[in-house]
């Protein structure tokens, strides 16, 4: 990283931290743990020892109390990024030297990272600051003091903090999260009634989280696991990409209607689609979802919608694209679960394993190539007309919210895998 980049205003200081990864790491450790390591997920403190293997990552630790593995970036806002660390302090540490912090486009030259990148790092530091997490450093203490401005700096921004896990928590089970258009996670309680948002913002994207049931999870080693980081923008297409299959797998029960009422929505078509579908669950009974649902995919012989590739491709169940389904899905690591008899050309199971893609759930998260490839050979084909025919279909009322849904997000990440 240049010592300065020409235009931006900003001069990289010298310190390690702002350079080299391990040294980043060892900056936040110190602000974070000021007496020794803590495990994250016990509490633990003097029983947890550094992993050191060829192939482990930087900074990776574990608990001996609970045997669990984690980095010091667990439960801070620095675990959902895919910006390098020190890149991050560093901008850290030019936002807190500013009174109107860094733009947008002064990180994207600094950094050297995309301009989505550097537009949502910049966003979420000024609304650190408007929280007060985000301390000002005075230019006039000098290049000499960085490293100790970055660490008080440190300690404020990644306190108060609320855990970002976009998954159902195992160790208390009637908590959801929900992602609001800050790109902060919101714990959403649902002990036994319906979730509140308390007051989180506009939701444009669903901030429902489904488990997996159509295919059959890889079995992640714990070291693997730890290592999965994605984007935030990822975590939201995950979401969206496992409500649409939580939601063709099977009618939603009265706790997932409960939960469908919470959506929110704003001023695009997506937004809107997504208040529809709010409405239409408020206004749906359990058992005439569950009959709406029979109507359009199961029926006397046949639903009104059949959604599976092969007939949308071929006029035809079971043809090539199932075939050619089945050995991507073999090349991926992915096979369909025990109990389920569904073709796997079924739009609910190939919109869940595009999440599993882009979480890594069959492994380490796919690269946006090998997303791409996945989505243009077995979505994007036929998923569009799909989503139509199910806004449009005679039976649907809960469902053709669903439909428009699923038709403005294949367009969204049709689009979006264009520019890339």
């Amino acid at each position: 990283m240049p010592g300065s980049e020409r235009g931006s205003g900003a001069t990289i200081p010298p310190d390690r931290c702002f350079h080299d990864e391990a040294a980043a790491l060892g900056v936040l450790e110190t602000a974070r743990w000021p007496n020794g390591p803590v495990c994250p997920h016990c509490g633990t403190v003097g029983r947890v020892y550094a992993l050191r293997g060829k192939t482990t990552r930087l900074g990776l630790k574990k608990c001996a109390a609970c045997r669990k593995q984690f980095t010091v970036k667990v439960g801070t806002p620095f675990e959902s990024s895919h910006i390098a660390l020190h890149k991050q302090l560093l901008a850290l540490f030019l936002h807190a030297q500013r009174p109107n912090g860094i733009s947008a486009h002064a990180l994207h030259g600094l950094l050297r990272i995309s301009y989505k990148s550097a537009w949502a790092l910049a966003k979420r530091l000024d609304e650190a600051r408007a929280e007060g997490r985000l301390p000002e450093i005075n230019p006039a203490h000098g290049e000499a003091h960085a490293e100790a401005a970055i660490i008080r700096v440190c300690q404020l921004y990644s306190s108060q903090i609320q855990l970002t896990s976009h998954t159902r928590n195992r160790q208390t089970p009637d908590r959801w999260h929900t992602k609001n258009l800050s790109g902060a996670y919101t714990p959403v309680a649902t002990q036994g009634s319906a979730p509140t948002t308390g007051g989180a913002q506009a939701v444009g994207k669903s901030g429902m989280s489904y488990a997996f049931g159509w295919v059959r999870k890889r079995r992640v080693l714990a070291a693997e696991a730890a290592a999965l980081d994605i984007a935030e923008e990822d975590r939201a297409r995950v979401q969206v990409y496992a409500l649409l299959g939580a939601l063709m797998a099977r009618a939603p029960s009265a706790a997932q209607l409960s939960r469908l009422e919470q959506l929110q929505g704003d001023d695009s078509k997506l937004g809107r689609a997504f208040a529809a579908l709010a409405a239409a669950a408020r206004d749906t009974a359990p058992a005439a979802a569950e009959e709406e649902y029979n109507a359009l995919f199961i029926g006397l012989t046949q639903g009104e919608v059949l959604p599976y590739a092969s007939y949308y491709l071929t006029g035809f169940l079971h043809e090539k694209p199932l075939a050619r389904l089945r050995d991507d899905m073999m090349r991926l690591g992915m096979a369909a679960s025990d109990d389920v008899a569904e073709p796997e050309d079924h739009i609910g199971a190939l919109c869940e394993m595009m999440a599993g893609l882009i979480e890594g759930r069959f492994g380490a998260p796919a690269t946006l190539d090998e997303q791409r490839r996945f989505f243009d050979r077995h979505l994007a084909p036929w998923a569009g007309r799909f989503f139509d025919d199910l806004a449009a279909a005679k039976s649907a009322r809960l469902y053709m919210p669903v439909g428009s849904i699923g038709r403005r997000f294949i367009d969204i990440e049709a689009e979006a895998f264009a520019m890339e």
